[in-house]
């Protein structure tokens, strides 16, 4: 049985969009040629995907980083090809690879953390750390539940010292709707 030359050819808003990592040294000459290898292969849109690996002068956001993200759309523009851009600087999205928490601090990322009480006197809360209940367990022992900031984490886009761990930016309270915005302002506009 012979296949329907549309499942072997598909046309191209059926394509494939495959990730495609950033994750060396980047140059415009191998980004069109990448580029020209997907189309001659079917594949007729990619991901943008920054990740570990890319040298330090490709900052997430930077000016230099964003040539190289115009030079691959305007390449694919002109092949009438499709690009999704990854808004983050690896993951998960929302923190801006950390500029969030560093353009305000009180953007880091919070937790529900639960604190038995001593001999049922109530815990005392510290600075920035906000009651949510008063709940006793099975027993009868008394607990509170506190929201606080956490040091948390997002995957950070390069390595350090060129070893094995990688960088790692402060995650944002994406629950924020300000810290959102912060993020929003970052990287689309």
């Amino acid at each position: 049985m012979q296949l329907p030359n549309d499942l072997i050819d598909p046309p191209k808003e059926c394509s494939v969009m495959p990730f495609w990592f950033w994750n060396d040294t980047l140059d415009e000459k191998e980004i069109i040629n990448q580029i020209n290898d997907f189309e001659d292969h079917g594949v007729h849109g990619f991901v943008i995907h920054p990740r570990v690996g890319l040298p330090r002068n490709l900052a997430w956001m930077s000016e230099e980083l964003l040539n190289y993200y115009e030079i691959a759309i305007k390449e694919a523009q002109r092949r009438n090809m499709n690009v999704i851009l990854y808004d983050e600087g690896m993951y998960p999205s929302g923190s801006s690879c950390g500029q969030v928490v560093e353009t305000n601090p009180n953007f880091q990322c919070r937790c529900l953390a639960k604190i038995d009480h001593e001999n049922n006197i109530p815990y005392q809360l510290k600075d920035d750390e906000k009651l949510v209940a008063i709940v006793s367990d099975q027993d009868g022992k008394l607990m509170s539940v506190i929201d606080r900031k956490v040091d948390s984490y997002i995957r950070g886009l390069h390595y350090i010292d060129e070893g094995p761990e990688e960088d790692s930016p402060a995650a944002a309270d994406i629950l924020n709707p300000e810290a959102v915005d912060c993020f929003i302002n970052l990287v689309y506009k």
